[in-house]
Formats: structure tokens, sequence, C-alpha cells
């Protein structure tokens, strides 16, 4: 038995390493593949973002898979969150049509089986014909059934024997299949043409890879390598995962190419891209003796300087990230983008597919080869762990190329879109995604406003909390620890934030990620000199309080910049509040006039309307009375000397008079216009008598009288 287990591990290796299951039957070759030359004498067109030309949100907001989702099928419930094994690798070996838009193959996947394993569950779209499907060790062909009714990609296959009790077995299994493939969600597999030519992509997220080869659809379970082999018709340039081993003519008017990747990857990441391309290739020098190809594969009209100037930004961005989050995941093999038909973009794994190469797409893209490719969200419910992070990202290249003023811009932009609604969770609910219903599905996934803008904001306030050295290194320990080349769930990374940080961030993270509120804000205040006046000193009162945009008050655990500017704008100050659950009131001594405090001005946090409310300092509750409210002067009696309060709910022309108790008119204090809040006004008295005096101020239709007492 023993002998035979280590037959069966070498026949695996043997077909693993020569590929003797692909039709070509050549072996695949080291070194370099043949460099496709760059086009020459083409127009310089420019190509423009598409509108908003910012992520591959553009190609996916508008949508995954349901951790612990429930199909019926041959009287049992198939568990999506456990499929209890795994396919360990997949070898894609195509005949693709696209006059015909027709695929004819076979796929090769080696399974990992525990124990006791009768059965096993894959998805392909019902449109697919399967042929056959054997064992590829015996070639014995093995039974298999597909599903019916709204749940009719599920393909269940009897293994040929039960796998050896107590230990985990691999087998390879060789399904030959046949179709047109179907269009699903983002695409899935689409034909199509462009300027003549033919023309095909594919975009399996979230649930497509089932409309173009099987396999087993959940994001949780990575295999441990890939092949895709395509033959094609000459003239056509394929695109594809890891690197390209070969490009072989058949000489029947078809290419063969074979791509190869030797990293885990996600069955979704799988994508081959096919056109008459333009290619050109950058360097990332990522160390002083070696450096990362960055292939190019563009449309011939839409090739220019201008694109290939844009597409070099990849290089100070790879650097950037590098620093950032840690290597590039996949140094051994190469990163890249193809020109696919679709808006916006998506982070095939090595090799992005693209609409167009605006700086946002291109960050955001690569960083998903680290968020998202390096580690993957392992249900589509934490699907913030890909596309928040690139987010962020996004933002974190303006920082690094236009500098903080453009980044605090980047901030309060998207903290604009994100609060226009009260209500948002960044954690997809399980209700809310159906596999079998994958049109649906990915506008909740993909949502912009939640799983893009809202997570990256969220970034930005752990970085807030944490500062940059512990925030940056956390991503960077994310990147490199035990989770690498994995899938994680959200509850993964916050385990993984308290263990490296040594905080308990339970409560930012049920807030933030998990709560579907943001807080908004009511600042009350009230100004006026203090009693020591002689020294320039004024007193402020400030009153914050919290309530959360879906109605109730808010806890707020987070650190509150305040901004206390001069009323003529030329000095301010900033002080920091920290968390409150009521609202908070305090009195500020200040060496200038103030004007109306600013809540988070650098704009770090996930605020939305914050009110700020000019008030009269004397009330207790800081309410302003309507109109003209003249308050009592001081001090009063007063030799020399007389200050003289008032408020204004609105801008108004007023006018401020003293009178004797004789009626005759002694001075005007002030004529003109006077803002909104709390002023002051100064009588000095030099010349004249002992004695009663009236002071009189009339704003509009409005009156009011104080009386005031000089002692000399």
């Amino acid at each position: 038995m023993v002998f035979l287990q280590i037959l069966r591990v070498l026949q695996l290796a043997l077909i693993m390493g020569v590929l003797s299951g692909f039709t070509s039957g050549a072996v695949a070759q080291s070194g370099s593949p043949e460099v496709i030359p760059s086009g020459s004498g083409l127009p310089n067109i420019s190509v423009l973002p598409t509108e908003g030309g910012r992520s591959c949100s553009e190609t996916k907001s508008g949508g995954g898979l349901a951790g612990g989702s429930l199909h019926l099928f041959s009287g049992e419930a198939v568990s999506r969150a456990d499929p209890g094994f795994r396919v360990g690798y997949y070898g894609l070996n195509l005949d693709i049509d696209p006059a015909l838009e027709r695929l004819n193959g076979h796929a090769d996947l080696l399974l990992h089986l525990p124990a006791g394993t009768t059965r096993i569950t894959l998805e392909l779209a019902r449109q697919l014909h399967i042929s056959d499907i054997t064992d590829a060790e015996t070639g014995a062909s093995l039974s298999f059934s597909r599903s019916a009714g709204p749940v009719d990609f599920l393909v269940e296959i009897e293994l040929e024997e039960e796998t050896e009790a107590g230990t985990e077995s691999q087998r390879l299994i060789h399904i030959a299949y046949e179709g047109t493939p179907g269009s699903t969600g983002f695409g899935s597999f689409v034909f199509t043409r462009r300027g003549g030519a033919p023309h095909f992509w594919t975009l399996s997220q979230p649930f497509g890879s089932r409309d173009w080869f099987p396999n087993l659809n959940t994001p949780a379970v990575k295999a441990d390598s890939s092949d895709v082999i395509a033959r094609i018709p000459d003239g056509l340039t394929l695109a594809s995962n890891g690197k390209l081993q070969r490009q072989t003519p058949l000489g029947d008017g078809r290419t063969e190419w074979h791509w190869r990747s030797r990293y885990p990857i996600a069955h979704y990441l799988i994508a081959l891209t096919a056109a008459p391309y333009v290619q050109f290739t950058d360097y990332f020098r990522h160390s002083p003796q070696d450096s990362l190809p960055v292939h190019n594969f563009v449309y011939p009209e839409a090739d220019s300087p201008h694109l290939r100037e844009q597409a070099r930004l990849t290089l100070p961005m790879m650097a950037l990230f590098t620093e950032l989050f840690g290597p590039y995941p996949f140094l051994s093999e190469q990163y890249g983008h193809v020109m696919f038909g679709r808006r916006g973009g998506m982070e095939h794994q090595t090799m992005s597919s693209m609409n167009n190469f605006s700086r946002a797409l291109v960050a955001h893209e690569l960083a998903h080869q680290w968020f998202g490719n390096g580690v993957t969200c392992a249900r589509w419910e934490d699907i913030w762990l890909n596309e928040s992070f690139a987010t962020y990202a996004e933002g974190l290249v303006v920082e690094a190329f236009d500098g903080p003023e453009a980044f605090r811009e980047w901030r309060r932009g998207v903290r604009g879109q994100v609060t226009a609604e009260p209500l948002g969770r960044v954690f997809v609910p399980s209700e809310r995604i159906d596999p079998a219903s994958p049109d649906a599905s990915v506008a909740r996934i993909f949502r912009l406003r939640t799983s893009y803008q809202k997570g990256a904001l969220v970034l930005h306030q752990l970085r807030f909390l944490l500062g940059n050295d512990t925030f940056f290194g956390l991503l960077r320990s994310w990147m490199q620890g035990p989770l690498r080349y994995d899938s994680a769930t959200t509850e993964d990374f916050i385990a993984h934030t308290e263990a490296f940080t040594g905080k308990n961030l339970r409560d930012f993270f049920d807030t933030w990620i998990y709560g579907d509120s943001h807080p908004e804000l009511e600042i009350r205040y009230g100004v006026r000199p203090a009693a020591q006046e002689e020294a320039g000193l004024y007193r402020m009162r400030l009153q914050v309080s919290a309530t959360a945009s879906g109605g109730g008050t808010a806890d707020w655990a987070l650190p509150l910049e305040l901004r206390i500017p001069a009323a003529d704008g030329s000095r301010d100050t900033t002080l920091t509040l920290p968390g409150f659950s009521q609202p908070v009131t305090l009195e500020l001594s200040l060496p200038f006039p103030p004007g109306p405090p600013e809540a988070d001005p650098d704009a770090h946090l996930l605020l939305g309307r914050t009110d700020v409310i000019a008030g009269s300092f004397a009330d207790p509750n800081l309410e302003l009375r309507r109109g003209l409210s003249l308050q009592p002067p001081y001090p009063n009696p007063f030799n020399g000397r007389v200050l003289i309060p008032f408020t204004l709910s609105e801008p108004t022309e007023i006018r401020a008079e003293i009178f004797d108790v004789n009626g005759r008119h002694i001075a005007v204090l002030y004529e003109g216009l006077q803002l909104t809040g709390e002023h002051l006004l100064r009588w000095e008295t030099e010349g004249a008598a002992s004695g009663v005096y009236f002071v009189v101020m009339r704003a509009g239709s409005v009156g009011e009288m104080r009386t005031v007492t000089l002692v000399k």
C-alpha cells in the first residue's frame, strides 16, 4: 500500500511537471518567451479616463459567495462555506473559436481530499456540455450528475474509490467539456470585435468562472498553481496569469499560447484576454541585481506616448507600495496590464485587465496584487478586505505624488459621497448574496459607497488612531503573516490588528465595519471677553454632541480635533477632545477674538453633517435669541470704559448710540454691517460727566436699550 501511495505521488508529479494531459504534448521550456514587438507608426491617440476614471469599481460597483448559504442537490444540502475539499491546481486546455463563439477543451483539477470522501461537487454552467470526467491516473471514467432548476450549475462527481481512512489524498481529474460560455455578472466570458478583429475577454468575479471552466467556486480555497493553454486564431495575442511559457504557431491558422502561474491563486483571478495587441514592457527594479517585467498589452488604436507615460507610472507606484505594504507578492513571475472591453478594471493575478490607464485605476488594480490577490477575502461578505484597501491605496498615491493637502481634499471628496446617505454597512450581509442570482448579488457586494469608499475611510481612521508607523507596520505584517497567499475573513484581520497593536479594537470594528451609521455633530458656541479684558483674553464656551446618522445618540470613541480660528482669519489654535458618550461642554481662554469652530479640519474622520451654531455665552444652553440681543454692559457702574456685548442671529445693519438722561445725543459707537454671532463695543467716556446714560441699539426695525452708570 505504501508503495502504491508513493507511485501515485510520482505519477501526479509527472503529470504536473510535463503536463502530459495537455493536447499539444510540448514540454514547457525555461527562459523568456519571444517578445512581441510594439507596433510602429501608430496614431497618437490619448486614452482618457472613462467617466469617473478611477477604479475597478467602475467595472464592478453597481456587486460572492454567501458564507454558509445552502443549495439543495441530490437530496443533500451543499454547503458553499465549507466544501470539505480543495482544488490545488487548475490546468485549462482550450480551443477557442471567436467566429463561432465557442470553446472546446478540458480542465485538469488536482483534488485534495480528506479521508472518507466519496463524492465532490464542482460548478460549471449548464450551457457547457460535459462529455467525460476521468481519473487522470487510472483513465477510468467517473460518473457524475448535474443539477437542474434555478441552481443548475452544480456538478456532483462520484469518486472511483473512497479515500483511505485517516489520510488526505490527492487525485487529478480530467473534465472534457465544450459549448458557448455564458456572460453573467460582470461578463464572465465575452466574445466581441474591435477594429474588425476578434476580441474576447473574461471577468469571473464573483461567480462567473463557472461560465467558462469547472471549479470550486469559493474564494476561501485557493489553488497552489495554474496553467492556461489556449489555441486561438493567428494575429491575436493572448494574455493570462503568471509567465508566458511558449507561443507556438500550429500551421493551421492558429497559435497555441501557454501561460503558467506557480503562486497560489483564487479561481476567479484566473483569466484570459485576446486581441491583436501592441505590447511594450517596462521594468521595476526591486533590488540592485534584479527587476520585474511589467508587460502592457494595449489596443493598437489606443497606443500613444501619453498612454505609455500613464502606464509607466506603475513603476513609482510599485516602489511606493513596496515601501508601505512589503515586497510585490509575485516577484518571480511578472506584473502587467491588458486592455479589455469593460469600464474600469479587474485585478487578475499578475495581469490586470484595464479599460484605461488613469492614475487612480492603475493604482487601484496594482494595490489589489497585495490586497485581494496576495491575501484574498475568504467570503464575498468580506470584500472590503480587497476593495477598501485598494481604494485607500488610490489615496496613498495622491498623498505621495501630490502632497498632504491634495490627500486631504481626496478624503473630503470621498467622505462627501459616503455620507450623502445615512446608512451603509461595509461588511456585506449574507442575505444580500445569492450565488444563483449573480446579477443581483454584484450590486450589493461591489457597492461603491460602502465596499470601496467607506471602508477606505475606516482604514484612514485606523491610521489616525494608531499613527503612521504602527499602521503601515500592521499592513506589512498582514501581507507577510500566516495568511500570505491565503484567504482571510474580517475577523482574521481584527485578530491580527489586535495582536499586532496590543489594543482592544473590537468596538472600533463593530462600529465602523459591522455598523451601518456614521456620526453627525452639533457644536454650539458663545464668546465674550474675559473679566480681565485688559489682558486681551476672550472666553469661549463650546458644547459638542454626537448623533448617529440612522437616528439616536452616538458614542464618540475617536479623538476629535477642533480648530478655533481667529475671527479675522489671522491665526488659529487646535485642541483634541477624547472620546465621549454624552454632550461635552468646555470653556477656553483665547488671546484673540475667535470665529466659528471647525470639527476635524484635516478630514481624518468619517463625519457626516456637522452643524455649528452660534449662541449666547450667557445662556446656559448656548441658545441665541432670534434677531438682536443687547446684553448687560460691564463693569457697571464703571469708571472710564464700559464694555457692551450683543449678539445677532443673522448679518444685520446696526446703529449703537449713547444718550444721557435728558435725551441729549452723546456718541455713536458703531454704524454699519455686523455678522452673525457675539460682538463687543467699547465706550471710552473721556470728557463725560458722572451720571446715568442709555445705550440704544437698533438692528433693522428692532431696538433695545440698556442703562450704564458712570462714576468718577
